[in-house]
């Protein structure tokens, strides 16, 4: 065999073996990839964490009253905000139909609801969609799990002193209000809301039991 074809042989059997070894640990890296991914925050801190390396977690958000509102009517309700909610820790969300992180949220929404609502914990979700339609919006809804008569509103599009002040562009985004109506967190960005970490975070803010 001449000195070429003894290279070409060398360099053809290497580039089989690198070749056989990419096929063999890429879905091995993807694996270990995802599995990071989709780990959930395991505390509040590790929660927070997330929204302050990858999101805007927002510790400075307006810690005075949340602003007095009309909720739009969806199927038929509607409803005043904050007095149809007093002595209540709420999560209000704020999403719309063509937004894909948001809807990628809803059921981590609805499974938050699952666990925590009660007589002292209430999740509200408001579609900001500028031409509201209530067949798309109870749609995604049904398909993330919610029940027909869960606390769903849309954004009162005539309103521009109450939430939309407050939203700013980005979607979805997220308040949490303490039970004395004041605003205590805002996160831009989806989450895993029925995680170990917004767990800790929520269950923090409910009042003690009697």
């Amino acid at each position: 065999m001449t000195y070429y074809n003894l290279c070409r042989s060398t360099s053809l059997k290497g580039l089989f073996l690198l070749v056989l070894a990419l096929v063999t640990l890429c879905p091995l890296l993807s694996a270990n990839a995802a599995t990071k991914a989709t780990a959930a925050p395991q505390t509040k801190a590790d929660f927070l964490a997330q929204f302050a390396a990858v999101h805007t977690y927002d510790t400075d958000a307006p810690r005075g009253p949340a602003p007095a509102d009309l909720l739009g009517a969806f199927d038929g309700q509607s409803a005043s905000f904050p007095a149809d909610f007093k002595g209540k820790v709420l999560l209000v969300n704020f999403w719309a139909t063509w937004c894909a992180p948001c809807v990628t949220e809803l059921p981590t929404l609805r499974a938050l609801q699952g666990l925590r609502q009660g007589d002292n914990f209430t999740l509200i979700t408001l579609s900001t969609d500028v031409d509201p339609k209530a067949d798309k919006i109870r749609q995604l809804l049904e398909k993330s799990g919610f029940v027909k008569d869960g606390p769903h509103y849309v954004l009162n599009p005539d309103d521009q002193t109450g939430w939309g002040h407050y939203i700013g562009l980005a979607l979805p985004t997220t308040f949490i209000i303490g039970a004395d109506g004041r605003m205590l967190y805002k996160l831009t960005g989806p989450a895993d809301w029925a995680s170990p970490g917004a767990l800790e975070l929520i269950d923090g803010l409910l009042p003690a039991a009697d």
